[in-house]
């Protein structure tokens, strides 16, 4: 099933690659025009790192790894860049996070 995220359950349906992109690029977009408590207020909505944690599988109730449909390292590389931008989002640093938030958006889109 290359190129194609398969659906996610319960509380995890809202991930997916376009919802991800386009929250990266609305964070890069407030930030550009200075909305900085926008930008990290969409961020804070997106919850990336939630992908950082293992969730448990409803059926076997086994630990799975939410970033293996998206790729583990692409997740864990886009998260830093996440954290990064919210801790200059936090100190007010319009340049530091505009530069972050396109970091995370460019590793983003990389697949």
């Amino acid at each position: 099933m290359e190129g194609t995220t398969p659906p996610m359950s319960g509380k995890d349906t809202w991930l997916s690659e376009e919802s991800i992109l386009q929250s990266l690029e609305e964070a890069v977009n407030r930030i550009s025009k200075k909305n900085l408590a926008g930008a990290l207020d969409t961020l804070i909505y997106l919850n990336f790192e939630r992908l950082l944690l293992p969730a448990k599988d409803q059926r076997t109730l086994l630990a799975v790894d939410r970033s293996q449909v998206f790729g583990p390292e692409r997740v864990r590389e886009t998260a830093a860049r996440i954290q990064r931008c919210e801790a200059a989002l936090r100190e007010s640093d319009a340049g530091g996070s505009l530069d972050a938030a396109k970091a995370a958006l460019a590793r983003w889109k990389q697949t």
